[in-house]
């Protein structure tokens, strides 16, 4: 039953990472297409470290299921730190090169990773009452 849990979070990974990916090419090409330069830029950025977050969640998650299930390896956290660190990363990035990027644009492009997991999440419950 664990691995079906296991299999589960990892088909939800490559769901949420197929739409983040998606997004970070729309953002892209929008970031070169259109006028808002600024604005697709801190997008882009913010999405590109969303993805990143999201992949560090889902990997310490994983490590942590067959910590607790196998015994195996020890995991001390589930990316927390990580997570925040590349957070402020990006939005120092933001702050410093105000002409190059909008810090708000960053902002909801961090946030862009939990709209992605919650609308998937949405989808299978639309799916599974069907």
């Amino acid at each position: 039953m664990v691995e079906k849990n296991m299999y589960n979070l990892e088909n939800m990974f490559r769901r949420q990472k197929k739409t983040l990916i998606f997004l970070i090419f729309i953002f892209a090409i929008f970031a070169i297409v259109t006028p808002f330069k600024l604005e697709f830029r801190g997008l882009f950025l913010g999405t590109i470290a969303s993805f990143f977050n999201l992949w560090i969640m889902v990997k310490k998650t994983v490590g942590f299921q067959k910590m607790v299930v196998e015994g195996g390896q020890k995991v001390h956290s589930i990316g927390f730190v990580e997570r925040l660190i590349s957070t402020a990363l990006v939005a120092g990035v933001a702050v410093v090169f105000p002409d190059y990027l909008s810090v708000y644009f960053v902002l909801m492009g961090l946030v862009a990773m939990y709209v992605v997991i919650i609308i998937d999440f949405a989808i299978f419950l639309f799916k599974r009452k069907q």
